[in-house]
């Protein structure tokens, strides 16, 4: 085991195994039990809960050391039972996500004043780094849990239901993430749709509300 820690002496192991290869030579395989791929467009931070005293730790090498090529996207991380996440512009905090077994589970990440909810789909699943030995490494992969996309003519307007700001704003044919930055708990996980006037004179009114947690 090699056992690295990053400049606010946070620890990683990694693991090493020794396999004989050809000519005599040894073939040396470092692996990690774990890795995050983030693949939201959100910049996240991220958190351990201890076994013992069930206090949350920060991951390890979540910072750039000095002029290093760094990729916050990846984190390699001890295998962990439990994760949690932050949102870091806004702030919005997770609960412990469980991520001791392979399967997909939600992360619901809200600010202290309830005024915002991302959602991020989190699926667990296992890689083989070397299939001839056996060596497996567990990828927790963090996905955007709604994308909303255009199939209009023109462009549209996107807003929480219960709120009078618009979200987002999408023209013809893109597709984004998306999540609650504005959000009441009356509203629920409602939207309301506006189509833009091309010709700029008067946009349509509002939609009724559409619920982006059922499917049709």
């Amino acid at each position: 085991t090699l056992l690295l820690k990053d400049s606010k002496n946070r620890e990683l192991s990694l693991f090493v195994f020794a396999k004989p290869g050809e000519s005599g030579c040894k073939e040396f395989f470092i692996y990690t039990r774990c890795v995050i791929v983030n693949e939201s467009p959100y910049d996240l931070q991220y958190f351990v809960t201890g076994i013992k005293n069930k206090k949350k730790k920060e991951v390890a090498g979540q910072e750039p050391e000095g002029n290093e090529k760094f990729n916050p996207k990846i984190i390699l991380i001890n295998e962990p039972k439990s994760i949690s996440f932050v949102k870091k512009d806004t702030k919005e905090v997770s609960p412990n996500v469980n991520v001791s077994a392979v399967g997909n589970h939600l992360a619901t990440l809200q600010s202290r004043e309830k005024t915002g909810l991302v959602e991020l789909g989190i699926d667990v699943l296992v890689n083989s780094c070397e299939r001839d030995i056996y060596l497996y490494t567990k990828v927790i992969r963090v996905n955007p849990r709604y994308i909303v996309v255009n199939k209009t003519e023109g462009k549209i307007n996107v807003r929480a239901e219960g709120t009078t700001n618009t979200l987002v704003t999408l023209e013809k044919d893109v597709r984004t993430p998306f999540y609650f930055k504005e959000w009441t708990q009356t509203g629920g996980k409602n939207i309301n749709i506006q189509y833009v006037d091309p010709d700029q004179k008067e946009n349509w009114k509002w939609s009724a509300p559409l619920s982006i947690t059922t499917s049709g």
